[in-house]
């Protein structure tokens, strides 16, 4: 009986591999997709020729195939395709390589010595995908013997995704040997986030060559511990100015990869940095500072802010406003914010008048309700009821009967909770 069935399946096979050999793209397509029904012992070496066919269908038949079965029967059979002179090959065989995950990463270190130096370049980009430790050992080699230099750079990018304290010492030899790879290196190290990195980085920061510098700075914010912080205070002193803004922004992120409060009026360049930087309206700078408001600056910091507040982004002001409530000049800033050609911003400085006294309060408020209408109008109403400020009964009645069915619903709700409560 079982010689039977092998005499059916090598039948199937003869005639899929018949069908492997027709004209029509289609037919050879299909003949592909049965191949699924073998085990892959005995289906990979024709699934190799399928995935580099010319018809792109027919390769990604094969790729979907190759994608359901044993990766530890594939995986050596494939490595060798990456070192294809066509793209399109090499390019679905990298996927295929990247689905089989953990699977793939014995073979591709294997790979990391292959005589083409696509195929040691190729496996190198996959293993730090994979992100295995088991890899960095190889991959440290690649890192520092490997004598194509986008060999070299694959493998210490890898080192740096997969985040392997290991790495380091191979990493800082390689910074040290001068072979042109410093701002790879220097990424690497910062990705790698050891608080022993800043020590070596500290050391190297004044370069020459300002490329290394920036990488440096760079490695710096993602490093994101607080100890680098002195150093580039420091540096930012004496640094070029167009070294300044990427200076500004690593010590941002270190304040939010450590939770540290980083805003400082002493600092008074950085403090120049943060303000030219927040006036390019660039996103990552503004999330950075609102991190910092949550930290709680000191008043002297907080006020140069609200100093500052003709040339900041609504966003942060809005930050500002909710989160620099113990700020001693808060009642007046808000005061003058009511005014804020942004009404998001109007309305916030609205929201947060419970926080002032009545006295300041009142006067602004009613002025409001007379003169102004939509998002300010509501905060203002809304701030007049939780003073409970019967001075503007007779304006809440007028608005009562307003043309906006916003204003109208709002007033007569807060006229209604007063005739309860008398």
């Amino acid at each position: 009986m079982e010689s039977n069935v092998n005499t059916e399946l090598k039948q199937k096979l003869e005639n899929i591999l018949f069908r492997l050999k027709s004209s029509d793209s289609d037919e050879r397509r299909w003949a592909i997709y049965d191949l699924g029904a073998f085990e892959a012992i005995a289906v990979i070496d024709i699934l190799v020729e399928g995935i580099q066919d010319d018809n792109r269908a027919v390769r990604e038949a094969a790729s979907e195939i190759l994608e359901s079965l044993e990766p530890e029967v594939c995986t050596g059979k494939l490595t060798p395709l990456l070192g294809s002179e066509r793209i399109e090959v090499r390019n679905i065989t990298a996927s295929v390589l990247v689905k089989y995950g953990q699977s793939a990463v014995k073979d591709l270190i294997l790979a990391l010595v292959d005589s083409n130096e696509d195929v040691r370049k190729f496996s190198a980009d996959i293993l730090g995908l994979a992100r295995n430790s088991e890899a960095v050992p190889n991959l440290c080699q690649s890192a520092l013997e490997d004598e194509v230099s986008n060999v070299a750079v694959s493998a210490v990018e890898a080192l740096g995704k997969i985040g392997d304290p290991g790495a380091l010492p191979a990493l800082y030899k390689l910074f040290d040997r001068n072979r042109g790879l410093e701002p790879e290196v220097v990424e690497a190290i910062g990705l790698i986030g050891q608080e022993e990195s800043v020590k070596f980085l500290t050391d190297r920061l004044e370069q020459e060559d300002p490329v290394i510098t920036f990488a440096i700075i760079d490695a710096f914010g993602n490093l994101g511990q607080a100890s680098a912080l002195e150093s580039l205070y420091k540096f930012m002193d004496t640094a070029p100015d167009f070294l300044r803004d990427h200076i500004c922004l690593a010590i941002l992120k270190i304040g939010q990869s450590a939770n540290h409060l980083v805003l400082d009026e002493q600092q008074v360049q950085f403090m120049e940095s943060v303000f030219e930087a927040l006036t390019t309206v660039e996103e990552e700078v503004i999330a950075l500072v609102l991190h910092q408001f949550t930290l709680q600056p000191n008043n002297p910091t907080i006020a140069e802010f609200f100093n500052k507040i003709e040339t900041l982004p609504s966003n942060v002001i809005v930050g500002l406003i909710r989160h620099a409530k113990g700020y001693a000049g808060y009642a007046d800033a808000l005061l003058k914010l009511v005014n804020h050609e942004d009404d998001w911003v109007a309305y916030s400085a609205l929201e947060s008048f419970d926080n002032i006294p009545l006295e300041q309060a009142q006067p602004v408020l009613l002025s409001i309700l007379k003169n102004f209408s939509g998002l300010r109008l509501l905060a203002a109403m809304r701030s007049v009821e939780l003073f409970e400020l019967k001075e503007a009964l007779d304006i809440l009645q007028i608005l009562a009967t307003d043309e906006q069915e916003e204003i109208r619903t709002e007033a007569q709700r807060i006229l209604d909770n007063w005739s309860k409560d008398r």
